[in-house]
């Protein structure tokens, strides 16, 4: 079934009915209310929060509103979670927000067998299941580490996956691809799991160096034409785009939106 998200217009199926929304990771370099302007004038419909964005939520609430910007989900390390669940309950209530990601885990926190990986899932299977309480779906999203092998031979993100059953999965692309794991199979294995997608792409080698290696949507190495046939099988209601180091936010932000319009209107045309 074609993910709802994909919807056609009514009056020309080639133009996609998709909001499309931005991670503020990629605009930490920029003022803040110039970037929310930047993002909001190339189209976006609404944001995802990462950690720096939440100390002040009520002034993060009224600037979103002034821009017309929606937070569609946010980024909260699992030590606020574990610490001060209800505060973490408190914030999404105050920025109306539903989908709720655990971002990363730093080198000392990451397990290293599969045991540990194991006892990992359970808290966020036990996580997944107070946020829902709440209305809210929690999710994880992947850097590399979860696809490179634990010392016993086991891909963490298979384990999470497998151990925390009522937890979703913020898929990103990119990073998939840089661990050297094939985004399309990791798509097309869990796509039920799928609630959210970083749209990030990987520069040729050896180019954008001054920006780690990453490039705008379209400009780099992914091959986005068949990633995102299958994404409209998934289940994923966000689309994000990201960009960990632009060098030129206007840039990326507006070539991004350009090419992910473009390329899914092609996508419905052949469909329909």
């Amino acid at each position: 079934m074609l993910n709802p998200a994909f919807a056609s217009n009514a009056f020309n199926n080639t133009v996609p009915i998709m909001k499309w929304s931005f991670q503020l990771y990629s605009a930490r370099n920029t003022e803040f209310d110039n970037a929310l302007a930047i993002i909001a004038d190339a189209g976006y419909g609404g944001v995802e929060a990462y950690r720096d964005n939440l100390t002040d939520p009520d002034n993060l609430r009224i600037a979103l509103d002034n821009h017309r910007l929606e937070l569609d989900s946010m980024h909260i390390n699992i030590g606020p979670m574990r610490d001060k669940f209800e505060a973490s309950m408190e914030l999404a209530r105050i920025l109306s927000c539903r989908h709720i990601v655990c971002p990363y885990l730093e080198d000392s926190q990451r397990p290293q067998d599969t045991e540990g990986w194991k006892s990992l899932a359970e808290e966020l299977s036990d996580l997944a299941l107070r946020w829902k309480t709440a209305d809210c779906t929690f999710a994880w999203h992947n850097h590399d580490f979860e696809f490179l092998p634990t010392s016993d031979g086991v891909l963490p993100m298979e384990i999470l996956l497998a151990n925390a059953p009522d937890m979703q999965w913020e898929l990103d692309i990119a990073w998939i691809a840089r661990a050297g794991a094939d985004p399309l199979n990791w798509i097309e294995r869990y796509p039920r799991r799928i609630s959210a997608v970083h749209l990030k792409d990987i520069a040729d080698a050896g180019e954008c160096l001054d920006e780690d290696g990453w490039a705008d949507l379209g400009d780099g190495v992914i091959d986005w034409s068949s990633l995102l046939e299958s994404l409209q099988q998934t289940s994923a209601s966000i689309f994000c785009m990201e960009h960990d180091n632009p060098s030129d936010l206007s840039r990326f932000a507006n070539r991004s939106i350009e090419f992910a319009n473009r390329e899914l209107s092609q996508l419905l045309h052949q469909a329909s």
